[in-house]
């Protein structure tokens, strides 16, 4: 990321690889973690259930993933938000690739970590 301080711009060739068949680019500011997200199935599998401390919103760009909860699952679309709780458990499956903004408040550290680590490894 592009830091001027007081805004952060991510260059689309900033994706970097996260698993098989996932991209991704994080930009961090106090209080709220941003991820852009790119889901390649079969390859990127699905993201098993799973819980964290903080709240997730996120916006479907492109193509469609199923979101699994404990009692339910739907199926979102391009243009469609959603939001997670804290400390529900939740996964998904993707059905064609899927590009996705999602953020975390606050901050999603790990996320942020390991995200810093791959580009330091790149570099």
């Amino acid at each position: 990321p592009v830091s001027q301080g007081y805004s952060a711009v991510v260059a689309r060739d900033a994706l970097i690889p996260y698993a098989p068949g996932i991209q991704w680019a994080v930009v961090a500011q106090k209080g709220i973690t941003l991820i852009y997200w790119v889901f390649d199935p079969p390859e990127c599998g699905e993201i098993p259930p799973e819980t964290h401390a903080q709240t997730q919103a996120g916006y479907v760009l492109e193509g469609a993933m199923e979101m699994h909860y404990a009692d339910a699952k739907m199926v979102i679309r391009p243009g469609e938000f959603y939001t997670i709780a804290p400390g529900t458990v939740h996964g998904a499956a993707f059905l064609k690739r899927t590009v996705l903004l999602d953020t975390y408040a606050p901050n999603h550290t790990e996320f942020e970590r390991q995200y810093r680590e791959s580009v330091a490894r790149r570099s």
